[in-house]
């Protein structure tokens, strides 16, 4: 068989290990390659392995990258009791030295380190601040997605030079210098006050681990934070941006948005598998919402759990409404089109807002076509732009003006809790429904309650 080399022409996305072997069959550098990967693929079952310095297993984090966990065993204690002290990495080798590190130090201490922080303490003795934060963010990485802890890095650089003092030598004076400057460089009262809340969190965990002695955020209180005004469309304005994104490449994006109340990630996360044109009930279709794609600088794209459980839901339309018929039109579009070129295979995930290959859109082009869409229809003042996200507001908006029962509303848009949807439109709904809604969280709200109904702008 001929020996087929990679080409830059060759689009290997999308393909199974399977596939590649099959593709590049004769081709040995290639195949070994796929073995190799192959061989690396952990057990499903997460069953322990042995490593040089200890056993290691892997774990899946919430945006389905791993963490290798390395177990070092120090014998058992007085009651028969074994003990173990884990080391968690990104990498097999990186877990691997810490547990080497952690059995060193046992054996030059003749204690049993509590657990790979003291390792960190031990060699640091006294980091600064910022190297602190960066160990407390890196002991999260099991519990908190990739997304989450890039954002609580970026917040990072409000530190300045305040992040080169030793962690113990921090002050409350340090701290109120810091948030004072924070304030006067006009950052908004939200974004102190979650920079406050993460990084008294952060104290509270050093001083659990031994790392410090005491909190210095303990008596300094966050700034409230005042409710910021909510941009919703009128009928009228949205239906003129409607009219305007006719043609453009956003124009099913932002209808699907306005329509259903979707997170623009939740949205950029869609796939044709999450579409059900026919349900064979009551002539619905559905569009099931179980992700959100964020774009993390240094990562790139990232497909993750929703925000939170009660985000996942399941949105019903006729099956017959428009925009499930341009949708149904898209998709057939897009097979013919995968025929012409002789794409056989369904990537394994296919983006309805992607390209030809199920690859995503990048956050920057929709970025920019929106700011051209929303800029043409006069929605960017001086002080602000209309968002994408302000369209889950027109939707919420609306649809309570026009009397909807608020828990429908509150469980299509996906929110944890009808107070949440009360406390941020309880402005617009009206007055008989303020009360209905009162009645309904005192007697009702535990139960479940009918399937949401989509209100549609006419």
């Amino acid at each position: 068989m001929t020996k087929r080399k990679l080409s830059r022409q060759d689009s290997i996305s999308g393909m199974t290990l399977a596939d590649l072997s099959k593709f590049f069959s004769g081709n040995e550098a290639i195949t070994k390659a796929v073995k190799q990967i192959r061989n690396q693929i952990d057990d499903p079952k997460e069953k322990k392995l042995k490593g040089t310095y200890s056993s290691y297993f892997t774990r899946e984090r919430k945006d389905g990258t791993k963490v290798y966990v390395s177990q070092v065993y120090f014998g058992r204690d007085a009651n028969g009791r074994k003990i173990v002290r884990t080391a968690k990495a990104d990498t097999f080798e990186e877990s691997q030295n810490l547990a080497k590190e952690l059995r060193e130090l046992q054996q030059a201490t003749n204690e049993v380190p509590k657990s790979y922080h003291d390792l960190l303490v031990e060699k640091k003795e006294e980091p600064t601040l910022s190297e602190f934060l960066n160990d407390y963010l890196e002991s999260r990485t099991m519990e908190l997605s990739r997304n989450t802890i890039q954002s609580y890095k970026n917040k990072l650089k409000y530190l300045h030079k305040l992040g080169d003092i030793k962690v113990t030598s921090v002050t409350n004076k340090d701290i109120l210098k810091l948030i004072k400057s924070m304030v006067d460089k006009g950052l908004s009262e939200r974004t102190i006050k979650s920079f406050h809340t993460n990084l008294n969190t952060a104290f509270k965990y050093g001083m659990t681990h031994g790392i410090m002695t005491h909190n210095p955020l303990q008596l300094i209180k966050p700034p409230r934070v005042r409710k910021s005004e909510i941009w919703a469309l009128t009928k009228d304005e949205l239906n003129h941006l409607l009219e305007k994104a006719q043609g453009t490449k956003l124009e099913v994006f932002i209808y699907i948005a306005a329509l259903t109340g979707m997170r623009k990630e939740e949205l950029r996360a869609l796939t044709w598998r999450d579409i059900t044109f026919d349900t064979g009930q009551d002539d619905t279709a559905t569009i099931s919402v179980n992700s959100a794609m964020t774009t993390i600088n240094g990562y790139g794209d990232d497909d993750h759990e929703t925000k939170t459980p009660s985000s996942n839901r399941s949105i019903p339309l006729s099956k017959n409404h428009p925009i499930i018929t341009r949708l149904k039109a898209m998709y057939e579009e897009l097979i013919q089109a995968r025929k012409e070129i002789a794409i056989k295979d369904r990537p394994k995930k296919d983006y309805v807002f992607g390209y030809i290959d199920g690859s995503p859109w990048g956050d920057s082009l929709i970025y920019k076509s929106w700011h051209k869409l929303r800029k043409d229809c006069g929605f960017v003042t001086e002080d602000q732009g209309l968002r994408i996200h302000d369209l889950r507001h027109t939707h919420a908006t609306l649809a309570l003006m026009s009397g909807e029962p608020t828990i429908l509303v509150s469980r299509r848009l996906g929110h944890s809790s009808i107070a949440t949807t009360v406390d941020l439109y309880g402005h617009v709904i009206p007055s008989d429904s303020k009360h209905w809604v009162t009645q309904f969280v005192k007697n009702v709200l535990p139960e479940e309650t009918s399937k949401p109904v989509i209100t549609r702008v006419s």
